[in-house]
């Protein structure tokens, strides 16, 4: 530790206006122990090694931080509470710090019993060296804000003039051992002490200013000093009417209870005083729908780290437009327009005055912050939600979908008479939402991706692209990090012929190659256009039928169910899309190879043989073909087809991911993988149906070693059971032993075969 003159401490302090004090600021590091060690005693030291998150007594172990160093940071904690756990953001005792490995016992009876040695702490005044414990019994008590303060000159209570004073140790200690009985508020029936009913939030900073002097100036006994802060409490307690701040006007406790944000027990502690706003608006359940969980507040450039917002960006060339106004149009549809450079929030016509947007996008902002304020019905002139102006047809129905869900991405749906967003259940309740659109949202697809972006130049869900943000520690806004590779950006007209539907039939390689001859100026714009259009005149969008939805020639392409000669010849109509529905290597990857007739939801459907329908678990149960007490099995099964979601992206990941990222177990994995194999092959769920091998390890649906244990069988990949001989066996070795129905091209186990159906009527009759 470095010594300082006097004159260079005094330079450190602040000067207490009322009283003319000299102030040490006690977060003042002083030379010599600002090494870059401090930051890390709150919020953990990343060990360099293995990423571990590290505790101070553990970085001191492991060298990270000095010993001597280390040893009084700790006396520090210890003085003002307890050891800080870093990874559980909490103080613990010196008993527990041991057991959780935050200490040792020698450090442990070391801070207990300090040494000379532990004495890192100057007192400018005696010029001794302390302890912080000792140090912190030399401070005063500020009455307005609580903060303790080292006072080094004038006398607290001649050099005021009775203005402005301070506690000291000894008074302090002696209104912490006087108790007061309390008979409302969150204190209710309880004796708490009158130091720390003083700095309640019952007391504001005048009152306890005026209070605290009369009881320093001996005006005031202990007793009435109590009595006068009884009083006061009582007072507020009874007469105060909650509110909490919304997105655009007071929220009161009575609409949180309705909307089920509080519950009643909640409600009736506010009410009575027995908990604050302040206490309430903290709990995470509340503080979200009442603050949102933040939308994308700007832009965070690579090289500078600079914080732009979203309109600048534009206007720097950043972003495009049509981008720039989407996000924009996202943070006035969940509260507000924000600038991160100034940690601001601002109402669309705030934003206009402080010109964090142009005029250009104020009208098109406006019309999407009716989102928070409400629409106005035409007909009956009441202020009605963003679902309820889509069902009107007061906006579109795509633009309304993308609000809601960024809607959804940063706490839920607004309703905007109450100024406050509501959960799920009562938005159904309200009309402000309804299960089909619900799950619409909650099943991304191309519907649902409105946002663009600007990196990968992908087309995203809110909540996908908010995933790709950073938040700031200091300020909590999410920031999305721009790539420092150099941006050159299309016009408007060009990237509506980019967007075109025939794009996706180019390649990858062809693509990047059109994009390389504009930015090396190769081509020009309209060279560019004319060749496309040329290009497009061939490229006609061709669907075929999958197992779930449909899929264009060039996708078959890309997956290896067909080749590029089979494909060119269906571009140049030689080959009728019929006559390749009916190829059998092509069949095999859309629909399946065929598989026993049943139950078979890993491979697709649930089968019907009766009526010869194909029924996804849902539809299985509701038309009585499956019963209720395996459609939860049944329906985690169908996640081989149409994916399961990661828990950490959202993103619809295929059966082997799945098992990888242990989201199944990987004994059923493996068997529902083995009945994929032998039904026609693999299937992608992104592209809902069955693909080659090599495509599907490609495409992250399986690996070589999986591939291989799939084609050598083990014991546990043999989990069927043969009807007439009892052994188990895979799959592919059930299948075989069985015989298929030319009619309904099901297969069954030959002693299962039905009967032959009545020509005339085209029923069946029993199974079996």
């Amino acid at each position: 530790m470095e010594r300082v003159t006097y004159t260079e401490l005094i330079k450190m302090c602040i000067v207490d206006p009322a009283s003319g004090l000299l102030l040490l600021p006690l977060h003042i590091t002083f030379p010599g122990l600002s090494r870059g060690w401090e930051g890390g005693t709150i919020t953990g030291y990343r060990d360099p090694y293995s990423g571990e998150m590290l505790s101070l007594f553990q970085a001191i172990r492991k060298g990270f931080v000095p010993k001597d160093h280390g040893i009084c940071l700790l006396e520090a904690q210890m003085a003002t509470g307890g050891i800080i756990a870093p990874g559980r953001h909490l103080r613990v005792p010196a008993e527990m710090a041991c057991k959780w490995g935050y200490l040792d016992e020698a450090t442990r009876q070391l801070l207990s019993s300090p040494t000379n040695d532990m004495k890192g702490f100057f007192d400018p005044i005696s010029k001794e060296k302390l302890i912080y414990a000792d140090l912190l019994q030399r401070c005063v008590t500020d009455p307005n804000t609580g903060l303790l303060l080292l006072p080094l000159g004038g006398e607290s209570g001649e050099g005021s003039q009775g203005t402005h004073l301070f506690f000291d140790h000894r008074t302090q200690t002696a209104l912490e051992n006087t108790e007061v009985h309390i008979a409302l508020g969150k204190f209710k029936g309880k004796s708490v002490s009158l130091w720390k009913l003083l700095f309640s939030d019952y007391i504001q900073s005048e009152q306890r200013a005026a209070l605290s002097q009369q009881y320093l100036a001996g005006t005031l006994s202990a007793q009435e000093l109590g009595e006068a802060v009884s009083a006061a409490i009582q007072e507020t307690a009874s007469t105060t009417n909650v509110t909490f701040e919304g997105l655009r006007e007071r929220v009161t406790a009575d609409q949180l209870l309705s909307s089920e944000i509080i519950n009643k027990d909640l409600f009736k502690k506010l009410k009575e005083g027995e908990t604050s706003a302040k206490e309430v608006v903290s709990m995470d359940t509340v503080k979200k729908y009442l603050q949102g969980t933040g939308s994308i507040g700007g832009l965070l450039l690579p090289d500078s780290q600079e914080k732009i917002s979203i309109y600048q960006a534009k206007r720097k060339g950043l972003l495009r437009p049509g981008t720039s106004l989407i996000l924009l149009e996202a943070q006035a549809a969940t509260g507000f327009i924000i600038d991160p450079a100034a940690n601001k929030r601002y109402s669309v016509d705030e934003a206009l005055r402080a010109n964090v947007i142009g005029p250009d996008v104020y009208d098109k902002l406006l019309a999407a912050e009716k989102s928070v304020t409400g629409y106005r019905d035409p007909y009956s002139g009441n202020k009605i939600s963003l679902f309820q102006a889509m069902t009107k047809e007061l906006i579109v129905k795509e633009h309304a979908i993308r609000l809601l869900e960024a809607q959804i991405a940063t706490g839920g749906i607004i309703d905007p008479v109450n100024s406050h967003r509501i959960p799920v259940e009562v938005a159904y309740r309200r009309g402000y939402f309804d299960k089909k659109m619900n799950l619409i949202l909650s099943d991304p697809s191309d519907d649902t991706k409105g946002f663009f972006d600007p990196n990968t130049h992908e087309n995203l869900t809110y909540l996908q692209l908010k995933e790709k943000c950073i938040t700031e520690p200091s300020t909590g806004l999410c920031l999305l990090p721009l790539n420092s590779r150099k941006r050159q950006f299309i016009d408007e007209a060009t990237r509506r012929v980019f967007r075109s539907s025939w794009l996706p039939y180019f390649s990858e390689g062809r693509r990047r190659e059109i994009f390389n001859h504009y930015q090396l100026r190769k081509l020009t714009l309209e060279q560019i256009r004319v060749m496309l259009e040329e290009e497009m005149k061939k490229w006609v969008p061709i669907k075929f039928p999958a197992l779930r939805g449909s899929v264009s020639a060039y996708h078959l392409v890309e997956t290896g169910v067909i080749d590029k000669a089979l494909f060119e010849k269906v571009l140049e109509g030689s080959v009728t899309p019929e006559e390749v529905l009916h190829m059998d290597s092509v069949r095999k990857y859309l629909y399946g190879s065929g598989s026993i007739g049943g139950i078979r939801p890993s491979t697709d459907f649930i089968m019907d043989p009766v009526n010869n329908q194909k029924l996804c678990v849902d539809d299985a149960v509701k038309e009585g073909v499956i019963g209720p007490e395996v459609h939860e099995k049944l329906q985690h099964a169908e996640g081989a087809v149409t994916g399961y979601k990661d828990p950490f992206t959202g993103e619809k990941i295929p059966l082997f991911q799945a098992m990888k990222k242990g989201l199944i177990a990987d004994k059923q994995a493996m068997q529902l993988m083995e009945v994929q194999m032998a039904t026609g092959g693999i299937i992608d769920p992104t592209c809902g149906h069955h693909i080659p091998t090599e495509s599907a390890q490609k495409r992250g649906c399986l690996d070589e070693d999986t591939s291989k244990a799939l084609s050598k069988p083990t014991e546990d990949n043999r989990a069927f059971c043969a009807p007439d001989s009892k052994e188990t066996v895979t799959y592919a070795e059930l299948i075989k032993r069985c015989q298929k129905d030319e009619v309904a091209g099901f297969l069954f186990w030959q002693r299962l075969l039905p009967t032959p159906r009545n020509k005339s009527n085209g029923s069946s009759r029993k199974l079996w």
